[in-house]
């Protein structure tokens, strides 16, 4: 759990520096959303990577975009987000606020982009390992 803490908390630092964003498609429900390739790490039989979610209009809360910290198991088809930050600008920037929702298994759907990005994700790790 320590290693997971660590792992999770220098990949928050190094968020924003410098990532490089890949466009995975445009939901109906009105985002945009992204992966960042560099984030992308497998540790105990999971992989870890990053999200963003780029709304095309603000939310509710005012919120233009928000980015989605998750483990996934490529061979089940299983995510669970780990952290949620919601900015109030778009691409990630702006004033923030984190959220750590309860750590629940989602089974997303083959066609969904948040089932795209997890492909994705699980194939550049199959292709780089």
């Amino acid at each position: 759990m320590k290693k997971l803490l660590v792992l999770l908390f220098s990949l928050l630092l190094s968020f924003n520096s410098h990532a490089e964003w890949f466009r995975v498609g445009e939901s109906t429900a009105g985002y945009v959303a992204y992966y960042e390739i560099d984030t992308v790490k497998e540790h105990g039989g999971y992989v870890y990577y990053w999200v963003m979610l780029d709304y095309l209009i603000p939310t509710e809360d005012g919120d233009m975009s928000a980015s989605r910290y998750l483990q996934g198991e490529c061979e089940v088809g299983r995510v669970k987000t780990l952290s949620m930050i919601f900015y109030k600008q778009p691409m990630g920037k702006g004033e923030s606020e984190t959220y750590n929702p309860p750590p629940e298994w989602d089974y997303p759907a083959p066609g969904s982009l948040l089932g795209v990005t997890t492909n994705y994700v699980c194939n550049y790790l199959n292709q780089d390992g």
